[in-house]
């Protein structure tokens, strides 16, 4: 069995696949702002710029267990837009979940409140996402306390 980043990838290297991503998801916004979605802040500072950092979430994660769950941050001059990615037959697709301004988390939606603040990407999805992720993971977190265990955000 052949597991070469090659075979792995279809013939394509890392950075290619991830400049494609980055294409689809700015293809993806322009496309959302003609059905008259609300365009990102300052629209020619969030345009990605090429930065993405991948981050898996689980129950093993140490100091502290998060859910699980995977979200990608693309880095933009205007905030960076935290998205799900989502497989599809032959393609990955990202959902956008938040816009961050340092560690705020804000609403794609401008007239929406911010989430609040929190430290880590694994913090925030376990904070919008965790009521809903328990259900399928209930001893993911069990010995650091129930459900009325202070939560990190501000």
């Amino acid at each position: 069995m052949n597991t070469s980043s090659e075979a792995v990838s279809g013939g394509r290297s890392a950075p290619l696949c991830a400049a494609l991503a980055l294409l689809a998801l700015f293809l993806g916004c322009v496309a959302c702002r003609a059905d008259g979605a609300p365009a990102l802040p300052d629209e020619g500072a969030g345009v990605p710029a090429g930065e993405a950092e991948w981050v898996y979430c689980g129950c093993t994660d140490t100091p502290r267990k998060h859910f699980p769950y995977s979200v990608v941050v693309f880095k933009t001059g205007a905030g960076d837009l935290v998205a799900r990615p989502e497989r599809h037959e032959l393609a990955v697709t990202f959902t956008v979940l938040a816009i961050r301004y340092g560690d705020r988390y804000c609403s794609v939606d401008l007239e929406e409140p911010c989430y609040g603040s929190f430290s880590h990407p694994c913090e925030f999805t376990d904070f919008r996402y965790g009521t809903f992720l328990e259900q399928f993971f209930p001893t993911c977190k069990s010995d650091e306390g129930g459900p009325d265990a202070p939560r990190e955000h501000k």
